[in-house]
Order: structure tokens, then sequence, then C-alpha cells
């Protein structure tokens, strides 16, 4: 069967991959940078003086701007200096008298989770299509998380793990080494929310076809009872 992953597009983001295209796992389908803003409060200098802060704004908007810089001078025996408070680009002055300055910019990438072929794109979101193989079940606990079916006795992060019976010893075991998830066909009757990791209990017919596709990336959604299996 055919499933579908959704990647909502931030604004200002750049798309890497065009309608049609064929992905492989981990390429890249969208960039975008995020700068961090910082702000300090400045009405002690600007309350109330509308030309200095308008005057301040056309001087410094969008400047760079090193800690310590002297940005405002005011006259007088008791003149007071605005001392840049950090480097950066400054964003100006708001109307709420806080001062702006953008103090770094860092840059994030959306990758593909498999490989998959882009069949939809517009403004708003890409989607990603892929061949699969459903597993359904109950969930226990709620999730969504991407993994590779454990291998027997692999318990290790990165992984969704198949455990004959589950208590919560092994759950808590899990959890601690970095487990995403949990399939099994039998849990103990535990507050299992407190584990904190995805739980889908299967029945065990499909829990013997399951276990021909260890090795391979999946992807658990216990609040929607199922497990997909990536196929090629």
């Amino acid at each position: 069967m055919k499933a579908k992953w959704i990647i909502k597009i931030p604004e200002g983001a750049i798309l890497r991959v065009k309608k049609g295209q064929t992905l492989s796992e981990g390429e890249v389908v969208l960039e975008w940078q995020r700068r961090k803003v910082e702000w300090w409060d400045m009405e002690r200098m600007f309350l109330n003086k509308p030309k200095q802060l308008a005057d301040f704004n056309q001087k410094w908007f969008n400047k760079k701007v090193e800690r310590n810089q002297v940005l405002l001078k005011t006259g007088g025996f008791l003149g007071k200096k605005l001392l840049c408070p950090a480097t950066g680009v400054c964003a100006g002055v708001d109307e709420f008298y806080n001062l702006k300055i953008e103090t770094e910019t860092e840059e994030k990438a959306v990758k593909s989770p498999v490989a998959a072929v882009v069949a939809e794109l517009d403004k708003d979101k890409v989607v990603l299509e892929f061949t699969v193989a459903e597993f359904k079940g109950i969930g226990l606990v709620e999730g969504k998380v991407w993994g590779w079916l454990a291998d027997k006795g692999e318990i290790k992060e990165g992984r969704v793990v198949m455990v004959e019976k589950l208590d919560k010893v092994a759950a808590i075991k899990a959890s601690v080494l970095g487990v995403e998830g949990i399939v099994t066909k039998e849990a103990e009757k535990v507050d299992w929310e407190e584990i904190g990791l995805p739980v889908l209990v299967i029945k065990e017919k499909d829990w013997q076809k399951l276990e021909k596709y260890k090795g391979k990336r999946v992807l658990l959604n216990s609040k929607l009872g199922r497990i997909l299996v990536m196929l090629k």
C-alpha cells in the first residue's frame, strides 16, 4: 500500500525538491534560516521622545552593531549614553520601547525520513509518498516515531524493538537505552504513560509477519494503532 508523509513549509524556506522527484533517505527537502532576536527595555531613554526614537531607528535599523558600542548620547550635564548590549544586527526600537538585536542566524534543514517520491507540492506543504506494509494493533501509549526495526536482542538508540511479553522493567530499560518505541504481543496491566515510549500491541499472526522485516525502516504510530514498514 501507499503511505504519505506531510512536511509543512515554514515562511522563507527554500525548496530543494520538485514534484515527481524521487528522493533517497536523508535527502534535503527544504532549508531556511532562523534568526534569534534578543530585546532590552529602553523606556528610560525614549519615553515621550518620538523624534529621538525616530532618529535612532533611521540611523541604526538593519545595521551591524558591536557590544558596548555607543548607539546614543544625550547632551547636557546629566547626559546619558546608550551602550549596545550585544553584537549583531540592530532591528530598531519598537512601539513598546524595546531595543531588538538579531544576535544569531541558525540554518535549518528538513530531510526526507525515507526513500520516497514527491507526490504533491504547493506553497504550504510537501507531500512524500512511499510504499509500505501495514500492521495494525492497539496503542497503549500514544506517539509517532521513526526508527529501525531491531534485530533480536538489539536494544539501543534509534530502534523500534519487539518484546513478546512486555513488563515495566523491560520498558524502562528500553527507554534508558534510547529506544524509539516498542511492539509487543502482550503487556502487563500497569501505568504505561510513565514510560513515555510509544507502545503497540499486535496479534500473533501479525507478529510473525513483522519479524521478517527486522532491520527495515519503520514508522510506529501508536495513536492510530499501526506500524508501517518501508518497502523499496
